[in-house]
């Protein structure tokens, strides 16, 4: 039941946060928290608690806390006494119960039960139980349970930071609509989704001013860099304008991969060279509205040799859907108002600049 339950939710953070007396439940405790990961942080945080005082708890990655040591080492604890040093001691010498839970709500933690939430081999996220109902600490079959639970929080911890990114990609559509210029929003929003596809770098493409060409900017030594890419097969990023069909390369360098694709695709090295990123494999989306293509998502070099799977390409395809909107609500709003001030710019009343 609970494990339908967070599958099927359309929102994974509403569902773990509404789920937690289900959770209890299942493990007959006093307190259950779900935490995920802020690698850039090394932290660990939830916000699946019910409290006026405090919207999230968040905690280091290290052995302050249980829930910490855990995420550091990805190792489960079944702790029947944790004020029991000698017990904690066992896990590693260091290792700490962390009483923030005590202080925000009333609660003397006695027994836990902490487990990784892992997807893939990769940490997405810890499990933490507070306080068997028997008094006496956790079963085996309570770490079978959590075990069993941890697999498919794994899953639902990915859904959660496609949540995330999309929700930034949706929070900034107003600001693409109404910004003068769209680089700075299209910057911010590269980070997020870096980090949801575990990449080395984002390109996101705009339809230039000049026909048939694309656009973007880059980071180059330092510096912000325009690039322009005509639409054609000398470029992958131009072949996919051309079909608007994705592709996804294992290797750019590797001609006999291009050609399966089409005999006349080619990879334009200037970027790599631009940039000094050598690129290995990429997942490359265009962004449409309908059938009319608005820009390019570039996704390149997956990180850890792994190469992009089907979960890349949904996500993919429902962050290029998320942009193409916003593009084509920003160049729909640009070309209305351009428009209504014609008879003012023929004239040279204002300029384009000054209308902008």
């Amino acid at each position: 039941k609970v494990i339908n339950s967070i599958l099927s939710n359309q929102s994974i953070e509403q569902a773990l946060f509404s789920m937690t007396n289900e959770l209890k439940n299942l493990f007959e405790c006093e307190a259950v928290s779900v935490y995920a990961v802020d690698l850039d942080n090394r932290q660990i945080y939830t916000r699946n608690i019910k409290s006026e005082r405090v919207d999230e708890i968040r905690l280091d990655i290290s052995a302050d806390s249980l829930a910490g040591f855990v995420a550091a080492t990805g190792k489960a604890l079944n702790i029947k006494d944790v004020q029991d040093s000698k017990e904690l001691a066992q896990y590693h010498p260091n290792l700490k119960n962390n009483t923030n839970w005590n202080e925000l709500f009333n609660l003397i933690t006695n027994s836990a039960l902490v487990m990784p939430i892992p997807y893939k081999k990769k940490l997405m996220g810890v499990i933490q139980c507070i306080n068997h109902q028997s008094g006496n600490g956790f079963s085996k079959d309570n770490l079978r349970q959590a075990r069993e639970l941890a697999v498919t929080l794994g899953h639902a911890m990915i859904k959660l930071r496609v949540e995330d990114v999309l929700s930034k990609i949706q929070l900034t559509t107003h600001a693409i609509h109404a910004a003068k210029n769209a680089d700075e929003v299209l910057f911010e929003l590269q980070e997020p989704i870096k980090e949801l596809f575990n990449v080395e770098y984002v390109t996101i493409y705009q339809i230039g001013n000049v026909h048939k060409q694309l656009e973007s900017k880059v980071v180059a030594d330092g510096k912000i860099t325009k690039i322009e890419i005509a639409i054609s097969k000398n470029s992958i990023v131009g072949f996919v304008a051309i079909s608007k069909k994705p592709v996804n390369i294992l290797d750019a360098y590797d001609d006999d991969e291009l050609n399966e694709i089409d005999p006349d695709i080619k990879f334009d090295k200037k970027l790599d060279n631009k940039t000094g990123v050598h690129t290995k494999n990429m997942l490359i989306y265009p962004l449409l509205k309908d059938d009319q293509l608005m820009g390019i998502l570039q996704l390149g070099n997956k990180k850890k040799a792994a190469d992009f799977n089907d979960f890349d390409k949904k996500n993919a395809e429902h962050i290029s859907r998320t942009l193409a909107l916003a593009f084509f609500n920003q160049r729909k709003a640009k070309n209305e108002k351009s428009s209504k001030y014609n008879y003012l710019l023929e004239r040279g009343v204002i300029s384009q600049d000054e209308l902008n």
